[in-house]
């Protein structure tokens, strides 16, 4: 802070397994049936304000992160995951506030024949 400048406060907001259905995959059982998808992220975010003010103006609505992935998601089918996760990431920048993201999106029952809780992928992005 040798400028002077003041360091804005900085916080992480977590979503955890917002569960959503879609029809993404290869296969055509995939785009036909659909399946339930997993999605995991941590968006580091810039404070609008002291914090101890409490004051909902000052953050980010998780309601409308949900809502703008949710549709990002579901409006159009990907093939792979990682696609759908990097349009996730894209439509993300409409929250001006959000200074890195990290997604993961997750199939929780891929059709692959072995056990196994989930298979996903992970992306980042900074803005």
């Amino acid at each position: 802070m040798s400028n002077g400048s003041i360091e804005k406060e900085r916080y992480q907001i977590r979503i955890d397994a917002l569960e959503l259905f879609a029809y993404h995959g290869v296969f055509p059982e995939e785009k036909k049936l659909g399946q339930k998808f997993g999605i995991d992220l941590i968006l580091e975010v810039e404070a609008q304000g002291d914090l101890l003010e409490d004051c909902l103006d000052q953050v980010i609505s998780y309601p409308d992160i949900i809502d703008n992935v949710n549709r990002t998601f579901t409006e159009k089918s990907f093939d792979l995951l990682e696609a759908a996760a990097k349009a996730i990431l894209l439509n993300l920048s409409q929250f001006p506030s959000i200074k890195h993201a990290r997604v993961c999106v997750k199939k929780l029952a891929p059709p692959v024949p072995y056990t196994l809780g989930s298979v996903g992928v992970q992306l980042e992005k900074s803005y």
